[in-house]
């Protein structure tokens, strides 16, 4: 079995999916977690079509999300040294937006907005 559930805040806000050759969408993020009793992790994370479209409309720098998903491992030569390289990372399944704010109409005022506090939307890849 290969399950990774990780909750964090994302290091930068993320930029629009890129399109690969084979035509899918695909966004990077990175996330900071932070241990209990040890040191702050950064974790990759790949998302994929509707995950990286939904990440890249509502997401921002420091949004705290959970990550569902595969572990998985790049490897590589570098090129200037010849030396076998490799990355671990996580393939997205699904994110959870765990601050996703959802604007609603103040009671009784046309024009006011107030932020919904709690509200959790997810999104996953099919």
């Amino acid at each position: 079995m290969n399950n990774v559930n990780l909750t964090g805040r994302l290091t930068k806000a993320p930029e629009r999916p890129t399109v690969i050759a084979s035509g899918r969408q695909v966004l990077d993020l990175r996330l900071v977690v932070n241990h209990h009793r040890r040191d702050t992790v950064f974790v990759d994370v790949t998302c994929w079509e509707g995950v990286a479209d939904a990440a890249a409309d509502h997401l921002t720098k420091g949004s705290l999300v959970g990550v569902t998903g595969e572990l998985a491992r790049d490897e590589w030569t570098d090129m200037t040294t010849g030396e076998p390289r490799h990355r671990y990372y996580i393939n997205a399944r699904s994110l959870d937006f765990l601050d996703f704010r959802i604007e609603r109409p103040a009671a009784g005022h046309d024009t006011a907005t107030t932020e919904a506090t709690g509200d959790t939307a997810a999104v996953e890849a099919f």
